[in-house]
């Protein structure tokens, strides 16, 4: 286990165990088995790492998502069902750790996990529609919108129902009823026709939200791809070294840039600058940018 995700996974048993705001940082780097100025070579406060928890979380359900959606053996109904499947099992499986979170009085919603709530909750949207088009195809079009918010809200009570009531509910059965409920507000739409409430608008303010998103990443990466040259810059290195770092450099700053990041190239990359100290934090910087392990 690499050390970030030893940091991740150790203090998320501890937020459990004894609660956010009870939980040091010390006491994290303790569990973790490192120094606390390791911890904060990744992160910079104990809400950046809480944020990068579920952002963790978050990420192994899309990569079960992706998964499933490249599927060919699978019907677009069936793909959609196991997505809500996945989605469910994910607040399952981190029951205890969510409930813990919601219990936690004082924790207040920053700037940083508001805008997560809502890159998530954005993210999610255009899965779904695009998953729904695929089953009703472009009949449903003028609704896809609505479609997606009605099945969302039964959803969000579902979650909870487990969440806040504690009720033992199964995902296979959840996924079912909600397949068989947006068949029933498909049908009804497409007979009715009634007029949509979310078009155009709403759709904009969520393709503008993402774009922003991905726009401040892309500036957060070339911030942190510049400050790596410029420490570079003022390293003491031989003509060997200095050519190396420079090649490598050259060729991180087109991989860090590019509109399709290449994981597995700049961390082969990261590689050829690791064992040079003076890097050591804004490299974990730029990897916990990347979500590089």
């Amino acid at each position: 286990m690499d050390k970030k995700t030893k940091i991740l996974t150790c203090a998320k048993q501890l937020f459990l165990e004894q609660g956010y705001k009870s939980t040091s940082i010390q006491t994290i780097a303790n569990e973790s088995g490192i120094s606390k100025g390791a911890v904060y070579l990744y992160f910079n406060s104990k809400d950046e790492i809480l944020l990068a928890i579920f952002r963790m979380l978050e990420e192994a359900v899309w990569q079960k998502v992706a998964e499933i959606n490249s599927d060919p053996n699978l019907s677009a109904r069936e793909k959609f069902r196991r997505q809500i499947v996945t989605f469910y099992n994910e607040i399952l499986e981190n029951l205890q750790f969510n409930q813990m979170m919601l219990n936690e009085s004082g924790v207040e919603l920053s700037e940083a996990f508001y805008n997560y709530a809502r890159e998530y909750r954005y993210k999610l949207q255009n899965v779904q529609e695009q998953s729904l088009l695929n089953i009703y195809g472009e009949s449903v079009r003028p609704w896809i919108s609505d479609l997606v918010i009605s099945i969302n809200g039964i959803m969000q009570e579902f979650d909870a129902s487990i969440l806040l009531d504690n009720l033992e509910l199964q995902s296979e059965q959840l996924a079912d009823f909600v397949c068989h409920v947006a068949d029933s507000i498909v049908a009804g739409l497409l007979e009715t026709k009634p007029e949509p409430i979310f078009g155009d608008e709403a759709r904009k303010i969520r393709s503008d939200f993402l774009t922003e998103i991905e726009s401040q990443k892309q500036k957060k990466l070339q911030k942190q791809f510049e400050e790596i040259a410029e420490s570079a810059l003022a390293i003491q290195l031989d003509s060997e070294q200095k050519e190396m770092v420079d090649e490598t450099l050259n060729l991180l700053k087109d991989a860090v840039l590019s509109k399709e990041i290449n994981k597995v190239l700049i961390k082969a990359l990261l590689t050829n600058l690791t064992g040079i100290k003076e890097l050591k934090k804004q490299i974990s910087q730029l990897k916990i940018l990347l979500d590089i392990k």
